[in-house]
């Protein structure tokens, strides 16, 4: 019940040292996904304030049908960032 928002934490393709690949899953994996949305918002409007944003990724992810989880879409997220500010 206090989730607000998620992003994907499995089988996330993710660069390992040298240049190589791998998936790999856990929260160490969608975390990073939620903090890069949230700097490429905060370099379009860097005025965002913390709850600004916080809203602004909780608003535009994707509700899960029968769920009260939301997904995290970047793309959403920059679109209703064009919008109201």
């Amino acid at each position: 019940p206090s989730v607000d928002l998620y992003a994907l934490g499995t089988n996330v393709e993710t660069m390992v040292p040298g240049g190589g690949a791998m998936r790999a899953s856990g929260a160490s994996l969608s975390a990073p996904q939620v903090v890069n949305v949230a700097a490429k918002l905060l370099s379009v409007r860097p005025s965002l304030t913390p709850p600004d944003l916080a809203g602004l990724l909780v608003q535009s992810a994707t509700p899960l049908p029968g769920s009260a989880l939301r997904l995290l879409d970047g793309q959403a997220a920059l679109a209703m960032l064009q919008l109201r500010y």
